[in-house]
């Protein structure tokens, strides 16, 4: 099956793409700068599965270090490092690639960013372990949130609650409204995965460096259960039918309660998973090293076949708004392969072979 769009990204030596992110209408790839791709490139459609340099847009963002998407209004947070070492956060309009507003000052470094449930509000880090909040039309930051004591990894946002984990082993609790810390979570291990059960009730708090996840009643300040699930990112967690689902670095799929009970385990590929995702009655998994993109019945766990041949190794998974982007190396890692496939076609792809067969 030929993804609907293809193209070539520059990463540079020795380097990864940071990762992607999906609007309606753009795909966002974030490295050296921000490649901004339309979803409606008119070259796509007219060749197929052939590579596409026609770009909508190149931001002069600098290494991107991280970077995140107000999807409604078009815009973009991007913290990057710059070639003679100095920092540069800025807002982005997709539309026409002008940058609208660069943060500076001291409190500005390359971390974290992230708009808070509004294209004018939004959170960045800093290399001295604080949370500033700001505000569009303000100079300054409205708030600066200080409590951890080493580096902040992850950022996640639910009910007027800002939640950090960090690298002294703390998940911080934050009152948007106040700037006061509401709760703090003690763990065993740094923190670079924060997620939630369907109904925001239940907060997973994991390490991404050895797999494991502490699930907390975050209200009550309650700890629910401890458990190992090989999943070392945050995109190897996901929500089926109220339902836990972590991929694992041992390539196996375990389908969990929200409370941690374990139900059942499959397994996907002979390599670590990169991601899953559900289209209709069926799942995509995605390896690493296998380079395989694998359809599944996921009612009765039936590998059906590969959506394509392997691809080399497969670096980066984003899903959105009905697609699945997939980057890939082969050969060389400076040199990038970017796919987009649209969900729908995969499950019609799906249904008419599983009838088929």
């Amino acid at each position: 099956m030929q993804a609907t769009t293809t193209f070539l990204l520059d990463v540079g030596s020795h380097s990864m793409v940071y990762g992607f992110m999906l609007t309606r209408r753009f795909m966002i790839a974030a490295k050296k700068n921000c490649l901004v791709h339309s979803l409606q490139c008119q070259t796509c459609r007219e060749n197929r599965g052939q590579i596409c340099a026609n770009h909508h847009a190149v931001l002069d963002t600098g290494t991107v270090v991280h970077a995140d998407c107000y999807s409604e209004s078009n815009l973009l947070l991007t913290s990057g490092e710059l070639d003679d070492g100095s920092s540069k956060v800025g807002l982005w309009n997709l539309e026409d690639g002008a940058l609208m507003r660069a943060f500076t000052g001291p409190t500005t470094s390359a971390g974290l960013v992230r708009f808070l449930n509004s294209d004018s509000k939004y959170a960045s880090t800093s290399a001295e372990y604080d949370i500033m909040l700001w505000d569009r039309s303000q100079d300054g930051p409205t708030h600066v949130l200080r409590g951890h004591t080493d580096h902040i990894r992850t950022l996640e946002l639910r009910d007027g609650f800002l939640f950090s984990g960090a690298a002294d082993n703390t998940v911080r609790i934050w009152d948007l409204v106040s700037g006061a810390c509401a709760q703090v979570f003690n763990l065993t291990d740094y923190i670079s995965i924060l997620t939630f059960s369907p109904d925001d009730a239940l907060l997973r708090a994991g390490c991404g460096g050895s797999g494991n996840v502490s699930i907390w009643d975050w209200r009550a300040g309650t700890l629910v259960a401890e458990r190992q699930t090989q999943a070392r990112q945050t995109q190897l967690y996901t929500n089926f039918d109220g339902r836990m689902i972590t991929s694992g670095l041992d390539g196996c799929v375990r389908i969990w309660e929200q409370d941690g009970t374990l139900l059942e385990t499959f397994t996907a590929h002979d390599a670590p998973m990169r991601g899953l995702v559900k289209v209709g009655r069926f799942v995509v998994t995605i390896g690493t090293r296998d380079g395989r993109i694998k359809l599944w019945d996921w009612g009765s766990k039936t590998y059906l076949t590969d959506l394509q041949e392997p691809v080399g190794l497969i670096a980066n998974v984003a899903t959105g708004y009905g697609r699945l982007v997939v980057s890939s190396w082969k050969g060389s890692r400076e040199l990038h392969q970017i796919q987009i496939w649209n969900l729908d076609e995969i499950e019609r792809f799906a249904s008419e072979y599983h009838l088929d067969h």
